[in-house]
């Protein structure tokens, strides 16, 4: 499947397995835009110019929505106010920027802004006016990424006790704090929680001085600072502004996993500065326990990190204490030694028409990611199901008890093996090329088991035998049809496993196979039979019913406003996911299912084209006329209208054949 980064700037990737959505906007209201967003940013909502008193929009920057900036247009910021907090889809930890573009006329501000995890910087905050606002109680309380706030701008003088309570209560990375007489951050009981101790990435400070003290004469604890600040009538407090920033206590070194083979810890498995488990930072020369200092997230499987033929599920580090080396500005590598595990069995035997036996067995390694069925080379005689026997974890049961019941009705020895194999595999989520996706693997538990054999026996040829596979037998005594063959030029694909070959006379090739998840032209049709297939190459052929007709299409689709879209394979079963109503998707190609049509949107997942509507994605402003009417995604009108202005949209949609411009999450208008 192919995702975006963002509406505006695209990237194209195959993206084998897995369903990811796009971070494309969910706008509440129509409204004219901040032209201070950046233009690779994707607005996720605003408010309505015609009923809202504040003015905001709120964006993803470079389409993150992990990473949102908050822009205040102005207006009246009344008590409890959560407009940007109720917009679909978005958390507002994940805003790691506000910036105050115009005046801003304040209320109570008691938690405005609080628990804003992810909130570094808060720009032009003079545009607040807070006259004769009293309180400001958690106004950034929790704020835990925040490194510097210039309060000097504000006006506290009307704040009471109750009116300052932990306004700067856990805010631990604050390295800049800026005061003026203006700000009141102690009464007589209670105060704004300025922590003593802030740490960072890379340093713990305590206490507090100016920051132009060289000497550290200003130097003081946040209660004496706070008490610098206190709540008087007679304005007590320094006249001029100053800012204040941390005493440095000591520096941190920065420290990541890094695991390496048991027997050759020069055998880096995974791990180094850029792509790691997660960095940590130890304060330097520091005796730290690794194990519990990275609880949960220690062993290779807690991080979804899976190695073919090592451990997952614990290490060779029992206990892992280490003294941490001096800061300096790399990341250093802690050493977590993992064992090589026995592999996990697959016997194969195999008996010729001739009574001679041959040992086909295999290995799998555990933990493996990138595992897939190899094909074995079995005879073209007929297979003696009676004799044949298959041992599923210690059952055994001969291959005609076992074709005739519910596991499976095909004797091809290929796909019986492949399918069983996968059955006793482990769904684990890995990371694979840098995504997590659900794969089947052997874990560590399965190491050095046997849970599948196969004895294959296999019949002697008669002199009349048509030839024909034991496999595929297409032999209607004596009545052989030869097929019809017809130019039909399209291009086909295989679905989640392998497929195998045949040539024109309905024969197995058992050397041959079209890999899974792979694209093929074909030029020719057979019908053989009764049944059809397709030509790939100069006579191999592939049965129509392993594989599925598309045509290329690069576009994307976005979910009715209204629907839960199931998703289905190229043969129509359901799968146990669907895509949320307003999820926009990248599609490559699509599929006709019994007259309708269907975009692919994951390896092996279609979408109906009744539960979504293509759209291109732009990035761009339309300047509208008064009376304008607005569309759902439905191409009905909703008997609304726009009113005159500039609106920003991200996507031109086409709806029954007709082109619409979205302006909102489910309101658009036409092209003209």
């Amino acid at each position: 499947m192919y995702k975006t980064g963002t509406t505006l700037l695209l990237m194209s990737a195959l993206i084998a397995g897995g369903t990811i959505a796009i971070t494309h906007p969910t706008n509440v209201f129509a409204a004219t835009t901040s032209d201070d967003s950046n233009t690779n940013d994707v607005l996720l909502g605003q408010s309505d110019p015609d009923w809202d008193a504040l003015q905001w929009s709120i964006y993803a920057i470079n389409g993150d929505k992990n990473n949102l900036v908050l822009y205040i247009d102005g207006g009246t910021l009344s008590p409890n106010y959560t407009g940007w907090k109720d917009v679909t889809g978005v958390d507002i930890t994940k805003i790691s920027k506000i910036v105050f573009n115009d005046k801003t006329t304040a209320g109570n501000l008691n938690k405005i802004f609080a628990g804003y995890s992810n909130l570094k910087t808060i720009e032009n905050l003079n545009y607040l006016d807070t006259d004769k606002i009293k309180d400001f109680s958690y106004m950034f309380a929790n704020d835990y990424s925040l490194t510097s706030l210039d309060l000097s701008v504000l006006n506290m003088t009307y704040a009471n006790d109750a009116g300052i309570q932990n306004m700067l209560s856990g805010d631990t990375k604050l390295e800049s704090l800026t005061l003026s007489q203006n700000n009141v951050l102690k009464g007589s009981n209670g105060n704004v929680g300025l922590p003593n101790t802030i740490s960072t990435d890379t340093t713990t400070y305590e206490n507090w001085k100016q920051s132009d003290d060289t000497d550290g004469s200003t130097t003081r604890s946040a209660d004496d600072l706070m008490q610098t600040y206190f709540l008087d009538i007679n304005f007590h407090r320094p006249s001029e502004t100053i800012t204040w920033v941390p005493v440095v206590k000591s520096y941190k070194t920065k420290m990541y996993l890094q695991y390496v083979d048991a027997d050759d810890t020069t055998k880096v498995l995974y791990g180094d500065e850029n792509n790691n488990a997660g960095t940590t930072t130890f304060d330097e020369n520091s005796n730290v326990d690794i194990v519990n200092s990275f609880t949960g997230k220690y062993n290779p499987s807690e991080n979804n990190l899976y190695f073919s033929g090592y451990e997952a599920d614990k290490t060779e580090d029992p206990t892992n204490t280490i003294t941490i080396p001096a800061h300096d500005s790399t990341a250093h590598a802690i050493p977590v030694k993992l064992k090589k595990l026995d592999p996990v069995k697959i016997n194969v035997n195999i008996t010729d028409e001739n009574g001679t036996t041959s040992d086909k067995s295999f290995t799998i390694p555990v933990n493996d990611t990138d595992y897939s069925y190899k094909n074995i080379d079995f005879p073209s005689q007929e297979l003696d199901l009676d004799k044949s026997t298959i041992t599923i974890n210690g059952t055994e049961e001969p291959l005609t008890d076992y074709t005739k019941g519910s596991k499976s009705s095909d004797t091809d020895l290929n796909s019986i093996l492949s399918s069983e194999i996968t059955n006793s595999m482990t769904k684990k989520d890995a990371l694979v090329d840098g995504s997590t996706k659900s794969v089947p693997m052997y874990q560590d538990s399965n190491s050095g088991k046997n849970p599948l054999s196969i004895n294959a026996v296999y019949k002697k040829t008669d002199s009349g035998d048509s030839g024909n596979s034991g496999n595929n037998n297409n032999n209607n005594g004596g009545n052989v049809d030869t097929g019809t063959i017809t130019d039909n030029k399209q291009v086909i694909a295989t679905g989640e496993k392998t497929v195998p070959l045949y040539n024109s006379k309905g024969e197995l090739l058992p050397a041959y196979a079209l890999a899974k998840n792979s694209d093929w032209q074909s030029d020719k049709q057979l019908v053989l039979n009764g049944v059809t297939y397709y030509r790939v190459s100069t006579n191999a052929w592939v049965k129509a019913s392993d594989v599925y007709p598309f045509k290329y299409e690069d576009s994307y689709v976005s979910v009715h406003n209204d629907k839960f879209a199931k998703l289905v394979n190229f043969k129509n079963v359901e799968s146990n996911r669907g895509l949320r109503a307003s999820s926009d998707w990248k599609t490559d190609r699509f599929i006709d299912i019994s007259g309708t049509k269907y975009y692919r949107v994951s390896t092996n997942e279609f979408v109906s084209s009744d539960n979504v509507y293509p759209y291109k994605p732009i990035s761009n402003k339309v300047v509208n006329t008064d009376g304008t009417e607005i569309y759902d995604d439905y191409g009905t009108d909703t008997g609304k209208t726009l009113k005159s202005g500039s609106y920003k949209t991200d996507r031109i949609a086409t709806i029954n054949g007709t082109d619409y411009y979205r302006v909102s999450t489910n309101q658009f208008i036409k092209v003209s």
